[in-house]
């Protein structure tokens, strides 16, 4: 992770859809990552200025991955507990204990450093990288459309 990922630039000056992955060797992450940085233009045609992804996957291979799978959209991998302790505060979190530690599919919607929205997928269990589940099943980028667009979610 970035030092002072949370007060970087993107966070305080933009709208961003921020995203936490894992996994990033399973084909659902691949496709998660991919539908999200297809609809770019219809984000941005919302209100949203980028689209970034977090994860704490140790996949030697995150950045070359990530930017094949998502060449518009940023990434970042985190790495120190401290990282992730601030991730989990920033977004309000407290809900099951393993958030941000086994469980990481969220979406939140954070508007110049302030979180506007937030959704994450109810913890399913530990997924091995061959998996076929869609570990993103709530999180789909149609449904966060439809929330930007009509506030209905």
């Amino acid at each position: 992770m970035q030092s002072k990922f949370l007060e970087s630039d993107f966070f305080c000056e933009k709208r961003i859809l921020l995203l936490g992955i894992n996994r990033i060797q399973s084909r659902p992450t691949f496709q998660h990552v991919k539908d999200y940085d297809a609809m770019l233009e219809q984000f941005k045609a919302v209100g949203i200025d980028e689209i970034h992804f977090v994860s704490i996957c140790d996949f030697l291979l995150f950045d070359q991955v990530m930017v094949k799978l998502a060449p518009h959209s940023k990434s970042t991998q985190l790495s120190a507990p401290d990282d992730i302790t601030a991730l989990q505060d920033f977004l309000g979190k407290k809900g099951h204990h393993k958030f941000l530690k086994e469980y990481w599919q969220f979406v939140a919607v954070v508007d110049r450093g302030q979180v506007e929205f937030y959704a994450d997928q109810p913890f399913g269990g530990k997924f091995g990288p061959d998996t076929r589940v869609n570990i993103y099943s709530h999180l789909w980028p149609e449904k966060m459309l439809e929330w930007l667009t009509e506030k209905s979610i």
